[in-house]
């Protein structure tokens, strides 16, 4: 039986890592979700949430950094200047949202909106923090007021958008699947 669920955990895996490349394709395909200088409104984040409340934070995380490692594969852009701002601006976000459901308690209300709210701050924390010492304006500081500024102007808006798409999308997405009984309704 453990093989049969193991084969199911992988079939799962793979087809979240599909509809991820499917979904990050499409939203590169619309113009309007991209900011300048990167950084776009992140439909895949959908994805990354349902796998992650389906299969929970450990599979959900390793879902989250097969995908990041299948972006590098098809060549999707990476903006990197230094081994810490790809932590802060890839790494820490996909795995912060993939295992996002370690914060959800079942029981609670609003305990979803919750966790992908939750989520979501600790994610545009990240980018914020990178784009603070790796993406300042030309001719300030790195770590400096106009930084945090410009940062915290940059990073909010196409992360507040994104924060809106997964609170409407990932709570019918994933009802549907409780529905289908194709996650565990306890």
């Amino acid at each position: 039986m453990k093989s049969k669920d193991q084969t199911k955990s992988i079939a799962f895996m793979a087809m979240y890592v599909a509809m991820f490349v499917v979904f990050k394709f499409v939203g590169n395909l619309i113009p309007l979700l991209k900011m300048p200088n990167g950084g776009s409104v992140e439909l895949e984040f959908v994805i990354l949430f349902v796998a992650s409340l389906h299969l929970g934070y450990k599979k959900g995380t390793l879902v989250a950094l097969l995908c990041l490692a299948v972006e590098a594969v098809l060549g999707f852009p990476f903006y990197i200047v230094h081994w810490l701002q790809f932590l802060l601006d890839y790494v820490l976000p996909v795995v912060v949202v993939g295992g996002a459901s370690i914060l959800w308690f079942k029981e609670r209300k609003y305990s979803m909106v919750t966790m992908l709210s939750g989520a979501m701050v600790l994610k545009w924390l990240c980018n914020v923090l990178s784009g603070v010492y790796y993406w300042m304006p030309s001719g300030e500081a790195a770590g400096s007021k106009q930084a945090w500024l410009f940062s915290l102007g940059y990073n909010t808006p196409y992360n507040v958008a994104t924060l809106i798409v997964v609170v409407i999308l990932v709570p019918i997405i994933y009802g549907r699947l409780k529905a289908a009984r194709i996650v565990d309704v306890n």
